[in-house]
């Protein structure tokens, strides 16, 4: 079996669609529900009013009262008084988070868990990289965050007395990071020991990413995966899968079909795929449509914990990228196990076994996943590992240095979209890998 790396396909050109905007705000016991034309309605037909009943002009006082808190949801959407800060670094940049203090490697993140309960040992991690204690429901990490930057595979470098960095003697090459290979593993025994639950270490997983200052590729990598290294991405509802096929007629390849995939939360975990748009270019002229029917939108039921392999493998059959579909993450890493070590058997239908899928793609075909963003107010798509630059790009702008004056980025943090603030007489920030969920404007 005969293995090599390959490049993902060029980033696709990003599709583009208006999407209208409502907003609901719970105050108390009750549910408001703002649309475009609500509050504005309210507020221009009291101009000019005098209101002769108390009743009603109290009533009108109330309505205002009601606009302006709904009409500042959209600000409280943002974290406010907070930011990332994109600080240059000598390969590229770092990206701190809010409210970080780049001379302590302890932090808290809060409400971490609904557990108070200490369980001893086993809920306690301590190693030279990190660390972690449990106070009630928060956890409290000490972390070595620099070694997280490099990328594994890569020559260790060590840091001169000026602050200037230079590769360390020998063949020395970083293989792995303690975030996938310590820090993982001891909090998946810490579910088990009951110190807290799945569906939390999940979302604890994503909020200690959060806080560590590192270049966004590396911030990426721990989020994603090591898909430059692995060969593979797993994919997340954050992401859509775009397929590009030619069309033939007589044996003859006329055009080009392209199918999109949407991806949606599954209820247990992992992702439920659906059909979205097809565009066919034949000769030029294009034609809208319904995706085309696909073993992706036949998978076996529960099996929504998806990875793609983006590798090339010799096959007689020219079969050069597939997806594995598992029911839970640890039967997605099994599954990879058996397909690395027999791509062509475990596709052939080793996989059927376990309610597994393994969806190969043709030679001739592409698929590939695409991160949503938000450019302008409209949907947007990076490609795996994709930069601003790559948004701005698909967006139009043919140099987007043009962009830095009025350049607006926010990226979530804490569930809330929080901005960044950058030099804007420097091209770092658009370096910027994007994480998914990024609203940008300029």
């Amino acid at each position: 079996m005969e293995w090599s790396n390959v490049d993902l396909p060029l980033p696709f050109s990003p599709v583009s669609r208006i999407k209208g905007w409502e907003r609901s705000t719970i105050i108390g016991m009750w549910k408001f529900k703002l649309t475009k034309i609500g509050c504005e309605r309210i507020l221009r037909n009291m101009q000019g009013e005098e209101f002769q009943d108390s009743s009603l002009a109290s009533r009108a006082t109330a309505s205002v009262v009601v606009c302006l808190v709904l009409l500042g949801g959209c600000a409280a959407h943002r974290k406010a008084g907070m930011s990332w800060t994109l600080k240059p670094a000598p390969r590229g940049h770092i990206l701190a988070p809010p409210g970080a203090d780049p001379r302590k490697d302890v932090f808290v993140i809060k409400a971490a868990r609904s557990a108070r309960n200490f369980l001893g040992s086993a809920c306690t991690l301590e190693t030279n990289e990190v660390s972690l204690q449990w106070r009630g429901h928060d956890a409290k990490f000490r972390a070595n965050v620099v070694s997280l930057a490099p990328l594994p595979g890569s020559l260790a470098t060590a840091t001169r007395p000026d602050g200037s960095t230079a590769p360390l003697g020998g063949q020395t090459v970083i293989t792995s990071n303690w975030f996938e290979e310590i820090l993982r593993p001891a909090l998946q025994k810490q579910v088990t020991a009951g110190c807290l639950t799945a569906a939390e270490l999940a979302a604890l997983d994503r909020r200690l990413i959060d806080h560590l200052a590192l270049p966004s590729a590396a911030l990426y990598r721990l989020r994603f995966g090591e898909f430059t290294l692995n060969g593979y991405v797993d994919v997340t509802d954050q992401f859509r899968l775009r397929t590009v096929e030619p069309v033939r007629e007589h044996g003859a390849v006329i055009g080009y079909l392209t199918s999109f995939y949407l991806l949606a939360k599954a209820p247990d975990g992992g992702v439920l795929v659906s059909a979205g748009d097809s565009e066919t270019n034949i000769q030029a002229r294009l034609t809208a449509g319904k995706a085309s029917d696909s073993e992706l939108l036949h998978l076996p039921a529960g099996a929504t914990w998806l990875r793609l392999f983006f590798r090339t493998w010799s096959s007689t059959q020219d079969r050069r990228i597939a997806l594995i579909a598992a029911p839970s993450a640890a039967e997605r890493e099994r599954a990879s196990r058996e397909f690395e070590a027999d791509p062509e058997g475990y596709c052939a239908g080793a996989a059927k076994t376990r309610g597994v899928a393994c969806v190969s793609v043709p030679e001739e075909m592409v698929l590939g996943p695409e991160l949503r963003v938000f450019a302008r107010g409209s949907d947007a798509f990076a490609p795996v590992g994709g930069t601003l630059n790559d948004v701005l790009r698909g967006a139009g702008l043919r140099d987007p240095k043009t962009a830095l004056a009025t350049l607006q980025v926010l990226r979530p943090y804490e569930g809330k979209l929080v901005p960044i603030n950058f030099d804007r007489t420097k091209t770092e920030i658009l370096g910027l890998v994007l994480i998914g969920g990024e609203q940008i404007t300029w």
